[in-house]
């Protein structure tokens, strides 16, 4: 590494370090929770008695468990279980199904609301996740991928992670689309970093050829032919989540990118997971997401086909938070990756700041606002 980029990554360190402890004063002085109040307070006086649909958030979670396995992000069951203390105190939490119903049907939305989601249907929501949403009594959404519940077969993306953990090789060579890839897989390391590159290298091929890149890379780098162990949820318990207060909404069948596929191959991905969650779980599904979830997976053609197929709804990847004139297939996520409280505390409330702005981020982060509330 030159000079340039060791300076580089000490000040990235610094910021980070600087960002954290801001964050843990303003949290542990109790400012976070000054401005919040103050903030709710001054919007409802602005406001008065007519309903007023405020701007809400959604969280976006994937997978939640203790494993500390750095080939299968996720959030610590310790972490998650802090951040749902934090939401059932600090925020409003709702059901998307719910904030959208209110929407529609010309109720309020109040100020600091959230939704609660996860993406593609693994166990580890039942068995971690689900317990610990029970003790706060929140509810969640949960997009399945419909044809992994219920089989012993795993996402695309962690067939690859499994290859890259338990391969003896030490390097290998990838081609796709006539371009070659020489993939370091020397120390842990460098197998994290490789990982991460394939992965996204992968997401932009057409899901045809995705499939055959993929069979022969996890048979060349896994020899013995070593299966990971069951990892998305049953029917069964997908049924005793719903029983006990889960929402649910389609993530296609094979968690395809839909702007990488026919037309057709769209309205059957859509409209069979539709139907297969329908008649399993014995309830309407009218909401979807789009799988990867960024710009350039759906579209305006993609966004009518989810429309046609009978959905109300969609959410996306993208960041930020959602008001009366979001385009409801079109929903924006954010995902708190954030390890440790105070960070996720702030982060948090920065996003919902920035639509208020009440004052200047700069002011309350000097802690004007919290000296000004103790007077």
């Amino acid at each position: 590494m030159g000079d340039e980029g060791f300076l580089t990554s000490v000040a990235g360190h610094m910021k980070t370090a600087v960002v954290r402890i801001v964050a843990s004063t303003l949290f542990h002085s109790g400012a976070l929770n000054a401005l919040q109040t103050r903030t709710r307070r001054n919007i409802i006086e602005k406001t008065g008695l007519v309903p007023q649909v405020f701007p809400f958030g959604v969280l976006l979670y994937h997978r939640v468990n203790s494993d500390a396995d750095p080939y299968f992000p996720r959030v610590s069951t310790e972490v998650f279980d802090a951040q749902m203390n934090y939401l059932a105190r600090h925020y409003r939490v709702l059901s998307l199904g719910e904030i959208l119903g209110r929407i529609e049907n010309g109720l309020e939305v109040q100020p600091y609301t959230i939704a609660i989601t996860f993406d593609d249907g693994y166990r580890d929501n039942f068995t971690y996740a689900h317990p610990i949403l029970k003790k706060y009594r929140l509810p969640a959404t949960l997009f399945v991928a419909t044809g992994h519940i219920g089989s012993d077969g795993t996402m695309w993306n962690d067939r690859v992670s499994w290859a890259f953990k338990h391969t003896g090789r030490k390097d290998f060579a990838l081609e796709i689309a006539n371009r070659r890839f020489v993939i370091s897989l020397r120390s842990t390391k460098d197998r994290i970093r490789s990982l991460s590159v394939v992965l996204e290298i992968l997401k932009a091929v057409p899901d045809s050829e995705k499939s055959r890149i993929l069979d022969s890379m996890v048979k060349e780098l896994n020899s013995e032919g070593a299966e990971p162990p069951r990892l998305m949820l049953s029917w069964g318990e997908l049924r005793q989540m719903v029983e006990e207060g889960w929402e649910i909404g389609s993530h296609t069948v094979n968690h395809v990118i839909l702007t990488r596929v026919q037309a057709s191959v769209v309205n059957d991905e859509l409209r069979k997971s539709k139907e297969t969650l329908q008649k399993e779980l014995q309830c309407p599904i009218s909401l979807f997401a789009y799988p990867n979830g960024k710009q350039p997976d759906f579209d305006l053609s993609i966004k009518d086909l989810v429309r046609e197929a009978g959905y109300k709804a969609a959410v996306t990847t993208l960041d930020g938070l959602n008001d009366r004139s979001t385009d409801p297939f079109e929903i924006r996520r954010r995902s708190p990756w954030e390890p440790d409280l105070p960070c996720f505390a702030t982060r948090l409330l920065h996003v919902y700041w920035k639509r208020t702005k009440q004052t200047s981020w700069s002011d309350f982060c000097q802690g004007r606002w919290f000296y000004e509330t103790q007077t």
